[in-house]
C-alpha cells in the first residue's frame, strides 16, 4: 500500500517530500476515444504485452483475459507442486 500512495496524491507528496517526482501515466495502455478500446503503449507491462499480442480491446475484455491468464497460471503452478 505505501509504494502505491504517492500514485493516489502526487502534488500533495511533493510538499512533504521536496525530491519526491510524480508517478508517470505512459506505461498504461492507450485508449482511443474513436474506437473505445485500449490499445499498447510500446511498454510491456503485462497490459501492454496483452494488447500487444491479442489487439486493441475494450477494457472489460482486457480484464476477463488478464483474469483468465491468472487462472491458468495458477492452476499450472498448482499442477507443478502438487504433480
Amino acid at each position: 500500500f505505501l509504494i502505491s500512495v504517492p500514485q493516489l496524491a502526487p502534488e500533495r507528496w511533493k510538499r512533504f517530500v521536496p525530491f519526491w517526482k510524480a508517478c508517470p501515466r505512459h506505461r498504461v495502455p492507450i485508449w482511443n476515444p474513436q474506437t473505445g478500446k485500449l490499445e499498447s503503449s510500446g511498454n510491456y507491462t503485462l497490459l501492454n504485452a496483452y494488447l500487444y499480442l491479442f489487439g486493441p480491446c475494450t477494457e472489460a475484455q482486457l480484464c476477463r483475459g488478464l483474469l483468465g491468464f491468472q487462472v491458468l497460471c495458477c492452476a499450472l503452478g498448482f499442477g507443478v507442486r502438487y504433480y
